[in-house]
């Protein structure tokens, strides 16, 4: 629990650094930005037990940051599909992980129908300025809805704290990635990338807290 305390004292002070440079020192984003995937890999690798499909996943999520911190398609292309890496290994991992017997695919089923309505909304918003990216954007849109029904119907077939982390955590993803779509294609705003950041910075936390809470259910 010290040991709990204390990395989430210093995570919580690698975000708000990296929002503060987003308002005040842009350029030094290319360092607190990486950080915030780094600590969340080195705390969750010095666990007793590590799940080496969710470093990947982690370390997909890094590269995507990266390349999202710079500008133009050929990087947002390629930031979009390393984390659509990412969530393919989550989801991957997640069904691994809660081996709770056969799923149920009507409660799976209206599980997804908050984050279809939600994409279908947003996807109303941005679809005039989308063009060619359309494609890469509706898949990706289709997994991290997938990940979210799958993080909602896991909590409630079974509501363990772990199971909480899961759903806070891809709530979270869907909530930064609904408020990026908007920023880069229908109406941008500075308040946004700082919802972006916050959003996205403890959904990652959650997944990590979610996958320690598992090492810890097994001890």
């Amino acid at each position: 629990m010290k040991n709990l305390k204390l990395f989430t004292s210093i995570f919580v002070l690698i975000t708000i650094a990296d929002l503060l440079s987003i308002t005040y020192m842009p350029q030094a984003r290319n360092f607190t930005k990486p950080i915030i995937l780094l600590s969340l890999i080195y705390w969750y690798s010095s666990s007793s037990s590590m799940n080496k499909s969710f470093v990947i996943a982690l370390m997909f999520s890094l590269v995507g940051d990266i390349f999202l911190l710079f500008e133009g398609e050929l990087f947002f292309i390629l930031g979009l599909g390393s984390f659509l890496i990412s969530h393919i290994l989550y989801i991957s991992v997640i069904l691994k992980a809660e081996k709770s017997g056969k799923i149920n695919y009507t409660k799976l089923t209206l599980c997804f129908i908050p984050f279809l309505l939600l994409f279908s909304y947003i996807f109303t918003l941005i679809y005039p300025k989308l063009e060619q990216m359309l494609m890469p954007v509706v898949v990706y849109a289709s997994t991290i809805a997938i990940f979210g029904s799958l993080s909602l119907y896991f909590y409630i077939v079974n509501k363990k704290i772990s199971n909480l982390y899961l759903l806070v955590g891809a709530v979270l993803f869907v909530s930064s990635d609904a408020i990026l779509s908007t920023q880069l294609f229908h109406y941008p705003h500075f308040i946004k990338e700082l919802l972006i950041m916050s959003t996205y910075a403890f959904a990652q936390y959650f997944l990590v807290r979610y996958m320690l809470e598992k090492i810890k259910q097994k001890l």
